[in-house]
């Protein structure tokens, strides 16, 4: 097939390889979990789409020059094959790549017992603040409600009460405390993998870090314990 035939399919099979390279890109971003962070995302499927776009143009010319028979448009049709194929193959590594959680064998919840400065309580009340705390477990991340001042003690701290959903079988897992009126603490959680429920909490865990990184400060500091439930049961009472 003579040259400027060739370099139609060439241009025609790069359209097509960069809006199919455009979205395996895409999927393939977050299989591989390529970070949002200033655009890093983007990037990535930017130059994916660029690579095959340069790639559809020489497997067009190629395929013209060296595969012709049957006409343009079956020429056409094989060139397409070919970067599809092409793509689709590359796109597929990365899917193979993707970790995955493994399910749990039974849904859970997570009860939480919060030890809080009381002062925040006040002021999450004056403000119409909605706390909430976010469990992290490898990948992915549940959000749950802090739903009830539990109680208070003589120390001058309240006593918070929170439930969320144990969604997945990491094998590291954080608890992030966000009370809308004060810096958010986090917790490392001493859990398996694959809990079982208990009726008995955990000792009493103090914050690991802030957002920041940084150590909270002792008297600013929380405190919490949890227990692992089926998801359908009811929390008991908890108790200072």
């Amino acid at each position: 097939m003579n040259w400027p035939v060739s370099l139609a399919i060439g241009l025609a099979t790069a359209i097509f390889a960069a809006f199919y390279g455009f979205l395996v890109a895409h999927a393939a971003g977050e299989w591989l979990r390529i970070p949002a962070f200033e655009g890093t995302f983007g990037y990535f499927v930017v130059f994916c789409a660029l690579v095959a776009l340069v790639a559809g143009l020489i497997i067009g010319i190629l395929v013209g020059r060296l595969w012709a028979g049957g006409g343009g448009w079956w020429t056409l049709v094989r060139a397409v094959v070919v970067a599809g194929a092409l793509i689709t193959a590359l796109g597929g590594l990365a899917w193979l790549s993707d970790r995955r959680e493994p399910p749990l064998r039974a849904p859970l919840d997570l009860l939480l017992d919060i030890r809080v400065p009381v002062a925040l309580v006040a002021t999450m009340a004056e403000r119409g603040e909605l706390p909430f705390v976010i469990l992290y477990g490898g990948e992915t991340w549940r959000r749950g409600d802090i739903t009830a001042q539990a109680g208070s003690g003589d120390d001058g701290r309240a006593l918070l009460a929170a439930r969320v959903e144990i969604h997945n079988a990491a094998a590291r897992r954080q608890i992030g405390v966000f009370l809308r009126v004060a810096p958010e603490q986090f917790f490392d959680l001493p859990l398996p993998a694959m809990p079982q429920p208990s009726t008995a909490w955990s000792d009493w865990l103090g914050a690991s870090r802030l957002l920041d990184g940084s150590a909270p400060a002792p008297e600013e500091a929380f405190a919490l314990r949890f227990r692992v439930v089926p998801r359908l049961a009811e929390a008991g009472p908890s108790q200072p």
